[in-house]
């Protein structure tokens, strides 16, 4: 369910040499548009250094959205030029309250062909994206 925006949501981006994939941390009050605009620093980040791995750390997000806009989600990050073939794992928080949110964020994307999956545990996030190398 949506809500007012609190909390812009901010990003930081890096990346994990030895494994080649992108680390993207992100908090707050995530919005269609600012997701679109973290995508795009993001993909060009990658784009730059050879990378088609991304880990997004999305424990502290919250979406000021409804479900209604989120499912124009990958048409935004399609527009970005994540690509189907790159692999993208997020992690949100066992407990979260937008549980069913990020579950239908997952589906979302796989549904329209991405390699995108969620956990709820880090370490099985990266070993998923680094069985992909």
């Amino acid at each position: 369910m949506a809500h007012g925006v609190k909390q812009a949501m901010k990003w930081q981006i890096r990346t994990h040499d030895e494994d080649a994939i992108l680390l993207v941390t992100v908090s707050g009050d995530a919005t269609v548009e600012l997701v679109g605009r973290a995508v795009a620093e993001g993909v060009g980040a990658a784009r730059r250094e050879g990378i088609s791995r991304f880990f997004v750390d999305a424990r502290e997000v919250t979406f000021a959205v409804s479900d209604i806009l989120l499912y124009d989600l990958p048409d935004v990050v399609e527009n970005q030029e994540l690509l189907c073939t790159d692999y993208v794992a997020f992690v949100y928080p066992v407990d979260s309250s937008q549980r069913e949110t990020f579950l239908f964020l997952e589906n979302l994307f796989v549904n329209r062909g991405f390699r995108f999956r969620g956990f709820t545990e880090a370490d099985d996030a990266l070993t998923w994206l680094r069985a992909s190398l």
